[in-house]
């Protein structure tokens, strides 16, 4: 369920019920946030009262005790969805592709025979290359989100969901 919030930010009693948290816990600052993600498409099933966020809303998640956070701000109004292991369905993050920027010098010596492999690992020679935006899909009982990343963070998400205790499928293209 998404909730939204006061304009200072801060959780309503709903969530820290669900999170199992007080408020003296999340006041205090901790290194436990994702990276940022962009909102691509919210998906509201079987609501009422739809509520409608923007794409390209900004959001990052919190770990808590029973489950993550995800906090959304969208135009200065702040939204938050709490999930845990009885209302999160599925999570899956999917890398991007890797290529290569057409005019750089490893596209120049891909194209004379070189391997990427060999270019990929040479210090020297591997700043040709980018992955594509990381994209990460979410499915609750109430709620289906699609969020993207820079292709640059696919590994520190890695990280970060394995903290959690709900289940990732990881679609490594």
């Amino acid at each position: 369920m998404i909730y939204k919030l006061k304009d200072t930010g801060q959780l309503n009693k709903e969530i820290n019920d669900i999170l199992k948290t007080n408020n003296a816990e999340i006041n205090q600052l901790k290194n436990t946030g994702s990276c940022l993600y962009n909102v691509r498409k919210i998906k509201q099933i079987e609501r009422t009262d739809v509520i409608e966020i923007n794409e390209n809303s900004r959001c990052n998640f919190e770990i808590f005790e029973n489950g993550l956070l995800l906090r959304i701000n969208d135009n200065q109004h702040y939204y938050a969805i709490a999930l845990t292991e009885t209302n999160c369905i599925e999570i899956v993050i999917q890398k991007g592709k890797e290529k290569v920027f057409p005019i750089s010098n490893t596209a120049v010596l891909i194209a004379l025979g070189f391997k990427k492999e060999y270019l990929r690992n040479n210090w020297f020679l591997n700043g040709g290359f980018y992955n594509e935006r990381l994209k990460l899909s979410i499915r609750t009982k109430e709620e289906y989100f699609e969020l993207d990343s820079q292709g640059s963070n696919y590994k520190s998400a890695i990280k970060f969901f394995e903290k959690t205790k709900l289940k990732i499928k990881n679609n490594n293209t």
